[in-house]
């Protein structure tokens, strides 16, 4: 079938792109029928460009003027099989997108029902990793947010970084809603991790999701993509350079086109790292679409207050890719910070030394090995020694 989209933004030329030309139209497929004023106003764009972009519609055949712009039968079916938005429940999913539906909604329910169970058999977090466990409610958060914004449906997904199963999340809201025949959302995991890989397959095809995984060390020199993705999801670890770096590599990955957006999550800064983001956001010039703070909530993720924000940060025309070079520099906060734990055994009241430069490197490692005296798995923590900057 024609492509539609490209085909009306060619003759538009809007400044903001082809996705709010895709964007506009599944508007009018949801809410029809509908007056400029408020696919407009739904946009956060001018009546004049709206209109323009309606008659476009209309010379198209894929819209008519009937007490507001409404579907034609040849645009119900692009939209529908072509983009991939047949609905389960048209009037559902428009509450939702003004969330007007509750977490109690049985729906939703549902789906958590499905995520609870799926979550809390993830294999342990590796803390040299930064790795953390975001809550349900979060991953079903991230999925409504890119949905709301046009990044999900009909696009290749990107999740730099996954160990908090973000794909999972997305991919199982979308079975829920969505009619999944006609689906066109791929959704793709780098990570360094087997173990979250693993799983994440696992799931998919326990599931039937289309997912495809693939192991990727973020560091090493990046094989050339094929810059095929049009939305990146990423929660990289806890330091600037760690930030740059996994934005760096969603930013390789994604279509050379403006408008696509980059949601990423991370904790709250010191006001001087916060700059140093913001500078590092214009020096790519991604345009800062929406800071959401405390939007990420973490299950026992102590640095990080259990919690963190959400930046969706969009490209522009100007946005700067970089290489594919080899990154040498640390990322993760055990590199950045060599932190030693002293913990005792409330069993035998043994001191036993967690460090990076320790015979036993973390938490969860000296809990699964057990106390070397009396093989007691339940310590407490004793003293914490001064960092090592490196």
């Amino acid at each position: 079938m024609i492509n539609y989209i490209e085909k009306v933004y060619l003759e538009t030329k809007v400044k903001e792109g082809n996705k709010l030309v895709e964007k506009l139209l599944v508007d009018i497929y949801l809410k029809e029928p509908i007056s400029n004023k408020d696919l407009a106003r739904s946009n956060n764009i001018p009546i004049p460009i709206a209109s323009a972009v309606k008659k476009e519609f209309i010379k198209e055949g894929l819209v008519a003027q009937i007490s507001g712009s409404s579907m034609t039968e040849l645009g119900r079916k692009y939209v529908e099989e072509e983009l991939g938005y047949k609905l389960r429940n048209k009037d559902y999913y428009n509450r939702l997108m003004e969330d007007e539906i509750s977490t109690e909604d049985e729906i939703i329910s549902n789906l958590r029902g499905k995520l609870e169970f799926i979550f809390e058999n993830r294999p342990k977090v590796d803390v040299s990793l930064d790795q953390s466990k975001i809550t349900v409610d979060t991953a079903i958060k991230r999925a409504i947010l890119g949905i709301k914004n046009n990044s999900i449906v009909n696009k290749n997904v990107l999740c730099v970084g996954d160990d908090d199963l973000t794909s999972v999340a997305l991919a199982m809201f979308l079975k829920e809603v969505f009619d999944y025949r006609y689906l066109k959302t791929k959704i793709y995991v780098y990570d360094i991790d087997t173990r979250i890989l693993d799983y994440i397959k696992q799931v998919s095809d326990r599931e039937d999701l289309r997912m495809e995984v693939r192991q990727v060390d973020l560091r090493a020199e990046l094989e050339k993509t094929k810059m095929s993705f049009d939305t990146v999801f990423t929660d990289p670890p806890y330091t600037i350079n760690g930030l740059k770096l996994f934005v760096d590599r969603g930013l390789e990955s994604l279509k050379r086109e403006k408008g696509l957006k980059v949601y990423l999550s991370f904790a709250s800064k010191s006001p001087e790292e916060r700059l140093a983001m913001q500078k590092y956001y214009s020096d790519r010039n991604l345009l800062i679409e929406e800071i959401n703070k405390g939007f990420n909530l973490y299950e026992g993720a102590g640095i990080l207050g259990n919690q963190s924000q959400m930046t969706v940060l969009t490209t522009t025309e100007d946005t700067i890719y970089k290489n594919h070079e080899k990154y040498d520099k640390e990322i993760y906060t055990g590199e950045v910070r060599a932190t030693v734990r002293s913990y005792r055994c409330k069993t035998c009241r043994k001191l036993v030394k967690v460090g990076k430069y320790e015979s036993i490197k973390t938490i969860e490692q000296l809990k699964e090995s057990g106390c070397s005296a009396c093989n007691s798995k339940v310590f407490e923590l004793y003293k914490k020694q001064d960092s090592v900057v490196k």
